[in-house]
Protein backbone atom coordinates (compact mmCIF):
# COMPACT_ATOMS: atom_id res chain seq x y z
CA UNK A 1 0.00 0.00 0.00
CA UNK A 2 1.28 3.68 -0.52
CA UNK A 3 0.62 6.10 2.42
CA UNK A 4 -0.83 9.01 1.09
CA UNK A 5 -1.01 12.63 3.29
CA UNK A 6 -3.92 14.76 2.50
CA UNK A 7 -4.76 18.02 3.75
CA UNK A 8 -6.85 21.01 2.20
CA UNK A 9 -5.29 24.32 2.56
CA UNK A 10 -8.41 26.87 1.49
CA UNK A 11 -9.44 27.05 -2.33
CA UNK A 12 -11.16 24.50 -4.57
CA UNK A 13 -10.29 20.62 -4.46
CA UNK A 14 -12.92 19.11 -6.47
CA UNK A 15 -13.25 15.22 -6.34
CA UNK A 16 -10.91 14.57 -3.28
CA UNK A 17 -13.66 12.86 -1.56
CA UNK A 18 -13.55 10.04 -4.66
CA UNK A 19 -9.61 10.01 -4.89
CA UNK A 20 -9.41 6.85 -2.24
CA UNK A 21 -8.73 3.45 -3.81
CA UNK A 22 -8.36 0.12 -2.02
CA UNK A 23 -4.23 0.23 -1.76
CA UNK A 24 -4.42 3.30 -0.03
CA UNK A 25 -3.31 4.34 3.40
CA UNK A 26 -4.65 7.84 3.93
CA UNK A 27 -3.15 9.94 6.12
CA UNK A 28 -5.35 13.11 7.29
CA UNK A 29 -3.66 16.29 7.82
CA UNK A 30 -5.72 18.96 9.90
CA UNK A 31 -6.27 22.35 8.96
CA UNK A 32 -3.59 22.77 5.64
CA UNK A 33 0.03 23.25 5.52
CA UNK A 34 -0.44 24.26 9.23
CA UNK A 35 -0.89 20.83 10.61
CA UNK A 36 1.59 19.32 8.32
CA UNK A 37 4.34 22.35 10.05
CA UNK A 38 2.89 21.42 13.59
CA UNK A 39 2.42 17.38 13.67
CA UNK A 40 -1.51 17.44 13.59
CA UNK A 41 -2.03 14.39 11.31
CA UNK A 42 -3.81 11.02 11.68
CA UNK A 43 -4.55 7.64 9.79
CA UNK A 44 -8.25 7.80 8.65
CA UNK A 45 -10.09 4.59 7.77
CA UNK A 46 -12.03 4.18 4.55
CA UNK A 47 -15.60 4.20 6.86
CA UNK A 48 -14.92 8.20 7.57
CA UNK A 49 -15.06 8.78 3.42
CA UNK A 50 -18.28 6.80 3.40
CA UNK A 51 -21.20 9.15 2.24
CA UNK A 52 -19.68 12.42 1.79
CA UNK A 53 -19.23 12.42 -1.74
CA UNK A 54 -21.70 14.94 -1.72
CA UNK A 55 -20.90 16.71 1.12
CA UNK A 56 -19.03 20.34 0.68
CA UNK A 57 -16.74 21.93 2.92
CA UNK A 58 -13.82 19.73 4.56
CA UNK A 59 -13.59 16.57 7.67
CA UNK A 60 -10.19 17.68 8.17
CA UNK A 61 -10.13 21.85 8.25
CA UNK A 62 -8.65 24.20 6.75
CA UNK A 63 -6.48 27.15 7.89
CA UNK A 64 -5.00 30.02 5.80
CA UNK A 65 -1.53 29.31 5.55
CA UNK A 66 0.03 31.62 3.13
CA UNK A 67 2.44 29.81 0.97
CA UNK A 68 5.05 32.97 -0.10
CA UNK A 69 5.55 32.67 3.58
CA UNK A 70 6.37 29.47 4.09
CA UNK A 71 10.17 29.95 3.91
CA UNK A 72 9.63 33.12 6.63
CA UNK A 73 10.86 32.47 9.96
CA UNK A 74 8.72 34.81 12.15
CA UNK A 75 8.18 36.12 15.55
CA UNK A 76 7.29 32.47 16.58
CA UNK A 77 11.34 30.87 15.24
CA UNK A 78 9.40 28.36 13.47
CA UNK A 79 11.46 27.04 10.44
CA UNK A 80 7.85 25.81 8.75
CA UNK A 81 9.78 24.28 5.80
CA UNK A 82 12.04 21.89 8.02
CA UNK A 83 9.37 21.51 9.96
CA UNK A 84 6.85 20.13 7.20
CA UNK A 85 9.41 17.76 6.38
CA UNK A 86 10.34 16.50 9.68
CA UNK A 87 6.43 15.74 10.03
CA UNK A 88 6.32 13.90 6.24
CA UNK A 89 9.12 11.78 7.74
CA UNK A 90 7.46 10.89 10.90
CA UNK A 91 3.97 10.46 9.22
CA UNK A 92 6.27 7.90 6.82
CA UNK A 93 4.81 9.64 3.86
CA UNK A 94 4.87 7.85 0.65
CA UNK A 95 3.40 11.49 -0.74
CA UNK A 96 1.29 14.55 -0.05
Amino acid sequence: AIRVGILTSGGDCPGLNASMGDKVEIVGIMNGYDGLINGNYREMSPDEFSGILTVGGTILGTKRTPFKKMRVVEDDKVDKVAAMKKNYRAAKLDCL
